[in-house]
């Protein structure tokens, strides 16, 4: 043992150790020596300087702090200008300045590179700044000192992090108190795990966020989160469990997959991808529940990766806009997501089976853009499942993929384009179900097993359709009613209606032999009628309450056959047998009774009308009905200055009523 000065040291090796501090000698503002007699000092004992009433301690070379060597001297500033190491500092309350309620007195010079476990933890701390150098922070390092204000320069690494869950600044309940400055680079593994963040900027430089960095730390925050534009690297679970208003992704970013996707376990309530970005990286948002009613995209976005929102969408209702850039959807990337709405405006590639973009979810309406000429293999596979869509094929589309939309429910399905697609079982819409199939006028082709085993209840082709193909219709029991509006001949493949069975029989309508002979191989099931199911409709007669230039018409629509009303009324004219290319006086609604007062009629004049209803495959027509308007009295008297109609009357019983002159026109009375 031996005494220099105010310092009392042992000397072993030639290095001395500094084993206690006379503050009444050397003050209350020591600088640790350097040497000591000679001697270099390359630490300092535990409990050496404790409890000294010290307001500051200056370390300007590296030594080694033993537990509680400088602890209990409150209100002591620290300036820290060389990197030290610690000994016996597994415990909090055994760490080099435990109890010193350092406040905002610690000042840690740019020549320091590592901060050593536990160096800070507990010592009062309500500011530190961190230097521009690239720094080494140990777990718990900066530990429990609440309400901590930070600022960061530099980038930081972290040591022991991974695995025990206590960051550097665990416990410090930092709050909106964290600047990270211009200049960091990168972020270490769970630096900030457990520290009580409430708000987050990052800046421009910033490029690498380490595993785990911020996990835990935004639970029910919901703060907004602005990713830097520089290229990004997101450690796994960096976000892990935080919920955010927003999050804004600035540049391409890469990530952690599966369970370790950067979001996992958290929440979004909007996502903002921001023009520029190319990328969606696999797993981005994997397993984060996503709170937004749309999710729209930039156009420059070429890829959706693997799992990138797999889980994210359950249970929600958001709208889907895939703009024209994509051209690539990872697999599963929408997997279990449920969707009011997906609209395609791009050809894509996707995953297949399992691995289908929106596999186990859901879409309840699908949009498909016109210039899309391929929907791939499985694309809307088993998504699609009591949704009862109306599906509109572009005129642009050419290939149908394999069991593209399979297991899928449709209330209508419209094909607007000459199509190829997939045979047997992997037929379009293998085992969904579609109330209503419709072919557009244009189409002249229906390819092979289009609508195999797809439990279409009733198909409507054009008249430019002269193909079906083999096995079109087969296996649909459900399959009542099949329209053939081509008055020309129609070519049949093989088996066409093969195993489709439906009980009652279903019926076939056709206007050409072709059809006819064609509909009598499947006689078993269905019969034939060589007239189209335009609407049934009646008209009433007598029209009434008629007028020289009025009368009231009524009719009835008692079926559209199958087929929705898109428009109903009376025609009429002065010719018998009028049509829609005559008067018409149309009354809203479908099917039922229906009436009109019909105006600016001649007086005097027969009159013919029909009540009519339109439908898909045409026009249907009440009988003819006719009536002559009421003509004008020629009898006048002279009234205050001018003569004024006067019409004859006569008594019907009960009171005068009018009766109007008549005149032979040479083969009846008209007025």
């Amino acid at each position: 043992m031996a005494v220099s000065g105010a310092w009392t040291y042992t000397e072993s090796g030639g290095n001395a150790t500094i084993t206690s501090y006379d503050s009444g000698v050397g003050g209350a503002t020591p600088t640790i020596p350097t040497t000591l007699d000679t001697y270099p000092v390359i630490a300092i004992a535990a409990n050496a300087m404790k409890s000294k009433s010290l307001t500051s301690v200056t370390i300007n070379h590296a030594v080694t702090l033993y537990n509680n060597c400088l602890a209990l001297n409150s209100g002591m500033a620290v300036n820290l200008n060389a990197t030290v190491s610690v000994n016996d500092h597994s415990l909090a309350s055994e760490s080099a300045f435990n109890g010193c309620n350092i406040g905002n007195g610690l000042t840690i010079g740019a020549s320091v590179t590592t901060i050593p476990l536990n160096l800070f933890n507990t010592v009062g701390l309500t500011s530190v700044s961190l230097p521009s150098t690239p720094m080494t922070l140990y777990n718990t390092c900066f530990a429990n000192n609440s309400g901590l204000s930070v600022s960061i320069s530099g980038s930081i690494t972290t040591v022991d992090h991974s695995s025990l869950g206590e960051g550097a600044f665990y416990n410090c309940s930092i709050g909106n108190g964290l600047t990270l400055n211009e200049g960091v680079a990168s972020l270490g593994v769970g630096l900030f795990r457990g520290s009580g963040l409430t708000a987050l900027s990052m800046p421009s430089t910033l490029t690498s966020i380490g595993n785990h960095c911020f996990l835990d730390v935004f639970l029910n925050a919901n703060i907004d989160l602005v990713l830097p534009s520089t290229p990004m690297t997101l450690g796994d679970t960096c976000f892990y469990n935080g919920d955010f208003s927003s999050v804004t992704v600035n540049s391409n970013v890469t990530c952690g997959t599966s369970s370790s996707a950067p979001f996992y376990n958290g929440s979004v309530s909007a996502i903002t991808i921001a023009e520029g970005v190319t990328t969606i990286p696999a797993s981005l948002f994997q397993g984060c529940t996503c709170n937004m009613s749309e999710l729209t995209f930039p156009s420059t976005l070429t890829t959706l990766g693997t799992n990138c929102f797999f889980d994210s969408f359950v249970g929600k209702t958001a709208s889907l806009v895939l703009p024209s850039s994509i051209t690539t959807l990872g697999n599963s990337c929408f997997y279990n997501g449920d969707f009011s709405s997906v609209t395609v405006n791009s050809d894509v590639t996707c995953g297949t089976s399992t691995s289908a973009p929106f596999y186990n979810g859901s879409v309840s309406a699908i949009t498909i853009a016109e210039g899309v000429t391929t929907i791939p293999a499985d694309l809307f596979g088993h998504c699609c499942s009591g949704k009862n869509l109306n599906l509109v094929l572009p005129s642009s589309l050419t290939t149908l993929g394999n069991t593209c939309f399979d297991y899928g429910d449709f209330s209508s399905v419209t094909v607007n384009s000459n199509l190829t697609c997939g045979i047997g079982t992997s037929a379009p819409f293998y085992s969904g179900s579609i109330a209503y199939a419709k072919v557009s006028e244009g189409v002249t082709t229906i390819p092979a097993y289009l609508f195999y085993t797809s439990e279409t209840t009733k198909v409507l082709f054009s008249s430019t359709v002269n193909n079906i193909g083999a096995f079109a219709l087969s296996t649909n029991n459900t399959l009542t009613t099949i329209v053939f509006k081509s008055p020309s001949a129609v070519t049949f493949g093989a088996n066409v209606l093969q195993s489709s069975q439906p009980s009652p029989k279903g019926t076939i309508y056709g206007q050409h032999s072709s059809v006819q002979t064609w509909a009598g191989g499947y006689s078993t099931y269905y019969d034939y009628s060589g007239t189209l199911p335009t609407p049934t409709v009646t008209t009433t007669s007598p029209a009434t309450n008629i007028t020289q230039t009025t009368a009231d018409l009524a009719g009835n629509v008692s079926s559209d056959n199958g087929f929705a009303i898109t428009e109903r009324g009376f025609v009429y004219s002065t010719s018998a047998t009028p049509t829609t290319a005559d008067t018409k006086g149309t009354v809203t609604g479908t099917t039922g009774a229906m009436s009109k007062t019909i105006e600016s009629l001649t007086n005097s004049t027969l009159y013919h009308f029909r009540a009519y209803a339109i439908n898909e495959l045409g026009t249907g027509y009440g009988a003819d009905v006719s009536f002559i308007t009421l003509g004008l009295s020629r009898l006048k008297r002279y009234e205050d200055g001018s003569w004024v109609a006067h019409p004859l009357k006569k008594w019907n019983g009960s009171s005068w009523v009018d009766y109007p002159l008549k005149r032979w026109n040479g083969s009846s009375w008209m007025q």
